[in-house]
């Protein structure tokens, strides 16, 4: 899929939508909705802060993808000129492709829009990794952890510091693999939706 940065501004785009949509640009209220409604794919991540991605096929003659923020004056607008629509989605290219430039870790902000991406797994002499955690969940299960990082406090139950919920870094792979192991033992007993135990992969 190929797109590219438009110079658009928000309300600029807006206003093109409103001309070839059923868009209520004025309804600010329900802007939000009025967007998912008006566009052929939506991408949100239901988090504050986080910006939400549109698709549009048709505004006038041409494709868009609108990355909205919640100050809209971050909002950005992509024109994309070639999609495959069988087996592209415009929305998540785009996100995977700019959610390296966020705030936070990559990974960890693609499972809050239910994209799951494991990271590389280390080699066994690698030094300063850290311990991705998949959950597994019935898809109907409310509030359903996200896949993520190993926590400080989750190695150190006692940790309630500032940097309590920051990604934890073992000095060695091998330190790693015996936490790992530690959580691995003995009998594992499932959360409520929860349909499996957790799977570990160490990386750095």
């Amino acid at each position: 899929m190929k797109y590219s940065e438009t110079k658009l501004a928000f309300s600029e785009f807006l206003n093109m939508l409103a001309q070839h949509t059923e868009l209520d640009k004025d309804d600010e209220c329900h802007l939000h909705a009025n967007l998912q409604s008006a566009s052929d794919e939506s991408l949100n991540s239901g988090v504050e802060g986080y910006p939400s991605f549109y698709y549009f096929s048709d505004v006038g003659g041409k494709k868009y993808v609108l990355e909205e923020n919640e100050d809209n004056g971050g909002s950005v607008v992509y024109e994309v000129p070639q999609v495959d629509e069988e087996n592209e989605y415009p929305c998540e290219i785009i996100l995977r492709d700019t959610v390296g430039m966020w705030d936070g870790d990559a990974y960890e902000n693609l499972a809050l829009y239910d994209i799951s991406v494991k990271p590389t797994e280390s080699d066994e002499s690698d030094t300063d990794v850290k311990i991705w955690i998949e959950f597994y969940y019935s898809p109907t299960t409310l509030n359903a952890p996200l896949d993520r990082y190993a926590r400080n406090n989750d190695v150190n139950t006692e940790d309630s510091s500032f940097e309590a919920y920051e990604a934890h870094e073992f000095d060695t792979y091998a330190d790693a693999k015996a936490w790992i192991d530690k959580q691995e033992s003995g009998r594992y007993y499932l959360s409520h939706g929860e349909t499996d135990r957790p799977k570990y992969t160490i990386t750095n």
